[in-house]
C-alpha cells in the first residue's frame, strides 16, 4: 500500500511525481529477489550494489538474445555476428 501510494516531491520539480504507480516493478523485483538469494548462498552484497550490477550481467544475456532471433529469422550467422 505505501509503494503504490508513494508521491515523490523532489522529482519532476514543481509538479511531483507518484513513484508507485510510474515505475517498472519488474527491476525492483528482480534486484530485491537476487539480493535475497546471494546473501542466503553466502555472497553478502548491499541491495545497491545489485541494482547497479544487473545491467551489466543482463546486457550480454539480451545480446545473445538478439543475434539469436537475427539468426533465427535469417537463418544466416553472418548477420548474426
Amino acid at each position: 500500500e505505501a509503494f503504490s501510494t508513494w508521491f515523490d516531491t523532489q522529482s519532476w520539480y514543481p509538479l511531483g511525481r507518484p513513484v508507485g504507480t510510474t515505475v517498472y516493478p519488474g527491476m525492483m523485483v528482480t534486484a530485491a529477489k537476487l539480493h535475497t538469494f546471494l546473501n542466503w548462498a553466502g555472497y553478502e552484497i548491499s541491495l545497491n550494489d545489485v541494482c547497479v550490477l544487473i545491467p551489466a550481467a543482463f546486457a550480454p544475456i539480451a545480446a545473445l538474445f538478439t543475434m539469436g532471433l537475427a539468426y533465427e529469422t535469417t537463418r544466416n550467422w553472418n548477420i548474426a555476428e
